[in-house]
């Protein structure tokens, strides 16, 4: 290809052998794995609640006493002061200091959306980079930051779970169908593995398969396994608080339990371990506690311990902005911080609420509301509410990605579908507390609307992690829809009944709706449009490149003046990019030439161009 001739290929590049398919294609097959895997988990929670009922459940949910929830909301809050010792321990560990609100801002912003998107590491140590490396470290810091809160967590939580084991194993064997001198046996082993890493980590160093693992010292694990212990017992304590009064569990057997549920969580997988935390704890507690209260207990956790911080991080993150709009804006590290973190913030909110109003769809709405309703308004704007509202939330939730990226139209189109989802949550079941924190998001965004500067097309491609989170999400609804209604009888008749306590048909008509959209949205993405020709650069873009080279000292950009590559000018129009196709791949030669804060945007540009195209980003000899 023409526009790559100046590109210099790599040594013994043809002796390479080529990627395996698994290499090719590992991260759509770990989103397929994770998929059965929460179907199947989907399975075993419907058949574990075979003899619940969903009013049950809205009837113990309702009988939770206050007092119960206000000892949840505070260990929550102990629970994530406790978390933002991970960052200063980590900090630590890499000779860094951060002043203490900038980090707690930080960590307790990586960790509401942790909770919320799964792949802790992944989505937390996104948030990391974005507020750490505007506080000036050096990727390869914050790299290890991310290393070192994933891996002493993870050893942290194996080492506890084994540990807490051991002398329960006489309560908890009963519980997960095994004998206790077998789950004694099992924990000791492998207790005493993570043991020996930790005795043979005081070298300083561990290698495994060839590749070396820097460990900290002594003192700093154990501190850090301090901090672990201290969080698993806060978090396990909020739902602990929320059982009944009559579960016949001891709390230090209820430890050990939720530390493995949170351990197969992790490892399912499955975004913010969704299903499968659940389909533990209802396996290993079903004999225990009431099945109606034990379900209702967890959809209480999952609301104070995973969508209030989030709401609270949103909060302040919006209290900032709007500081730093005022006639005396804050000069801090955490206003800066907090404009870094807010995009993250606030689609990971966008998702919690889409995912909130698909759920909503399939579920009655109480008989109060709808009596209410029919007051007000006529039967064909109540349906019509639902089934528009279940869509508008399958909306937010694609309009999330684009707000994790800054992109300008998804600001736009969150705000609308927001207002809109607002306007129908009142509609179809004046659902005061979803039109609440639908509230919230618009509030949020408003003061928000300078971070969302970048010019993209929303209609791209879904990646495989999205689109996993697009089906888990249908696939919730669908099994939530077959719990509500597990004791209507089904009938072809019920897709044409229309009445105010017609539940169940106005669900079976949102869930349908919802599919067809997701399918939809799945198959553009699956069917990626091809790759358009690539043009080299026209007299006009060459003559501001070649300017452009002319103010920076770097005589590889002069190779600009080939002519045989294409060239990207940023929108400052003070740095350009020269690059080549082959295959699926833009390929960028060198860094971008021009001015630092130029370079960061036009690196975007580049990609979003390639993602566009349905090509990858690349860069050559960056």
């Amino acid at each position: 290809m023409k526009a790559l001739d100046a590109f210099p290929e790599p040594a013994l590049s043809d002796n390479l052998p080529p990627p395996s398919f698994f290499n090719r294609h590992a991260k759509s097959i770990a989103a397929i794995m994770a998929l059965v895997v929460f179907t199947a988990v989907g399975y075993a929670v419907y058949r574990l609640t075979e003899e619940i009922t969903y009013a049950d459940v809205i009837r113990s949910l309702e009988a939770t006493s206050a007092s119960s929830i206000a000892l949840a909301v505070l260990f929550t809050a102990l629970s994530f002061v406790t978390l933002c010792f991970y960052d200063l321990n980590a900090l630590s560990h890499i000779g860094c200091k951060r002043p203490w609100p900038e980090v707690a801002l930080t960590a307790f912003s990586a960790y509401a959306v942790g909770n919320v998107a799964g792949f802790g590491a992944l989505s937390g140590g996104a948030i990391r980079y974005r507020a750490y490396s505007r506080a000036g470290l050096s990727p390869d810091e914050i790299g290890r930051i991310i290393a070192f809160v994933t891996v002493s967590f993870s050893l942290g939580l194996a080492l506890l779970t084994a540990g807490s084991l051991i002398p329960m194993a006489g309560e908890i064997a009963p519980l997960i169908g095994t004998s206790s001198t077998t789950l004694a046996t099992a924990s000791a082993a492998l207790l005493l593995t993570i043991l020996a890493l930790l005795v043979i980590s005081r070298r300083g160093s561990l290698t495994i398969a060839g590749r070396t693992l820097r460990l900290p010292d002594t003192g700093t694990l154990s501190r850090q396994f301090l901090v672990t212990v201290l969080d698993v017992a806060f978090s396990a304590s909020i739902l602990y608080a929320l059982l009944p009064a009559e579960a016949q569990i001891s709390w230090p057997a209820f430890f050990a339990v939720y530390a493995v549920a949170i351990g197969i969580g992790i490892v399912s997988h499955v975004p913010a371990g969704l299903g499968v935390f659940e389909a533990v704890i209802l396996a290993a507690l079903g004999s225990q506690v009431p099945g109606d209260a034990l379900l209702a207990s967890l959809v209480a956790y999952r609301a104070i311990y995973y969508v209030l911080p989030l709401v609270i991080a949103i909060l302040l993150v919006t209290a900032t902005e709007l500081r730093q709009l005022s006639s005396k804006p804050l000069a801090t590290g955490v206003a800066r911080t907090a404009g870094r973190l807010a995009p993250t913030l606030l689609a990971a909110l966008a998702l919690v609420l889409g995912a909130m109003l698909v759920l909503s769809s399939v579920t009655p709405t109480p008989g109060d509301n709808l009596d209410l309703l029919a007051g007000f308004l006529p039967l064909p704007v109540v349906e019509g509410a639902h089934f528009l509202a279940s869509i508008l939330g399958l909306m937010l939730v694609i309009v999330a990605r684009g707000l994790a990226q800054r992109l300008d139209g998804a600001w736009w189109g969150a705000l609308v579908v927001a207002l809109l989802a607002l306007a129908l949550s009142l509609a179809k079941a004046v659902a005061i507390y979803e039109a609440a924190i639908l509230a919230v998001l618009v509030l949020a965004l408003l003061p928000s609307r300078r971070l969302f500067h970048r010019k993209s097309s929303l209609g791209q491609a879904l990646t495989s992690s999205w689109l996993l989170a697009v089906a888990v999400l249908i696939g919730g609804a669908a099994i939530v829809l077959l719990f509500v209604y597990r004791d209507v009888e089904y009938s072809n008749a019920l897709w044409w009944q229309f009445a105010f306590n017609a539940e169940a048909p106005r669900s079976l008509r949102a869930m349908l709706g919802l599919t067809v959209v997701a399918m939809g949205i799945c198959l553009f993405s699956l069917m990626r449009p091809a790759a358009p020709a690539i043009r080299p650069a026209n007299e006009e873009e060459l003559a501001k490149a070649v300017a452009i080279s002319d103010r920076n000292d770097l005589a590889d950009a002069n190779l600009v003046r080939t002519g045989d590559k294409s060239v990207m000018i940023s929108p400052d129009g003070e740095a350009f990019l020269m690059y080549g196709r082959q295959g699926r791949s833009l390929i960028a030669f060198l860094d971008p030439i021009g001015p630092k804060a130029s370079r960061d945007e036009l690196v975007w540009q580049f990609v979003e161009t390639a993602r566009a195209s349905g090509c990858r980003a690349v860069f050559y000899q960056a």
